[in-house]
Formats: C-alpha cells, sequence, structure tokens
C-alpha cells in the first residue's frame, strides 16, 4: 500500500510492521504521529570523544548539563582536589540514571589526590574501591574515575546518589 504525496511519485508504504520511505524530504515534516511501528533501541557508537576541563589549582569545576564535559585535568594542584559538579537534572526525566566523572592529576612532586565530590552542591562520600582512599603517585598522571549510582531512582536530590570511586595512577 503506498501513499501519494503532493501528486508526485514520492511513496510511504507499510506492511508487517515495516515502513519504507521513498523521494520524500523529511527535513520539514512537523505534527507527525505515528502508531502501532516498534523502534529499534540499539545504539551502536563508532567514536567518542569526551570535552576537557582543564583547571590550573585544586577545584574542578563542571557543569553537567551544558555540555562542558565530564573530565577534568589538574595541570597544577597544590592540594588535596575537589570534583564539583552542578547542573544535574533534579526531575523524574533523570530518575533511576548513573553519572560518570573523571579527574586527571599532572603530579608535581607531591602525591595529589581527589578528595571530595560534591554533586549540585550537597557533600557526597566517596566509597573507594577496597574500602581506602584512593592516593597518587608523586610524578606522571594519575585518573581519578567517580561512577554516581541513583540509589532509590529518584533524581528529585542528589543525595540518593552513592559516589564509588578509583585511582589509577603512575603513568609516566
Amino acid at each position: 500500500m503506498g501513499i501519494q504525496i503532493n501528486g508526485s511519485t514520492d511513496t510511504i508504504s507499510a506492511s508487517d510492521g515495516s515502513l519504507t520511505i521513498s523521494g520524500v524530504d523529511l527535513s520539514n515534516i512537523s505534527n507527525l504521529t505515528v502508531t502501532g511501528i516498534s523502534t529499534v533501541t540499539d545504539t551502536r557508537i563508532q567514536n567518542v570523544s569526551e570535552k576537557l576541563a582543564r583547571v590550573d589549582g585544586n577545584t574542578v569545576s563542571i557543569v553537567y548539563n551544558t555540555g562542558s564535559g565530564n573530565i577534568g585535568f589538574c595541570t597544577n594542584p597544590t592540594g588535596n582536589i575537589t570534583l564539583s559538579v552542578t547542573g544535574i537534572p533534579t526531575d523524574s526525566n533523570f530518575n533511576n540514571q548513573t553519572l560518570m566523572f573523571s579527574v586527571i592529576v599532572s603530579q608535581t612532586g607531591t602525591a595529589r589526590t581527589c578528595t571530595a565530590v560534591t554533586l549540585n552542591g550537597v557533600s557526597r562520600t566517596i566509597r573507594w574501591s577496597g574500602g581506602t582512599v584512593g592516593s597518587g603517585s608523586t610524578q606522571g598522571y594519575d585518573i581519578f574515575s567517580f561512577v554516581g549510582i541513583n540509589t532509590v531512582g529518584s533524581a528529585s536530590t542528589t543525595t540518593n546518589y552513592e559516589v564509588l570511586g578509583a585511582v589509577n595512577g603512575g603513568f609516566r
């Protein structure tokens, strides 16, 4: 079965749950309602790049909802480091989400560690792999990785997140 559009030979046909569109410019379609057609939920990513928040100091500030990236790079820390993430959605559309952030530290002779994480201004305890605060090396690069798991499902407050931390270090 085909549908003729504006007297042209362009067609849209559907049968057995399949939809075929031929020769139709879909760039300006609005107010379209589609029922009875399922969509594929398989996502295949070929390339990934992440924006880097570069800081010269001890506080990495990332604004989640502006696309500022999820990775901080401390180039010259003088003390232990705080990761501060703001702009995390708190509406029901963000229920059951997991957050992932990393802080890369360029060590300058004294081992510096990311010891604090705040989510929307709420300080969260970091639950380190093995139960011990992750420590950095004295030279090279260390990567502090964090996963925020919403343990109750509701995004209404960032107190619902547990923050898990791990460190990979000594990259020279």
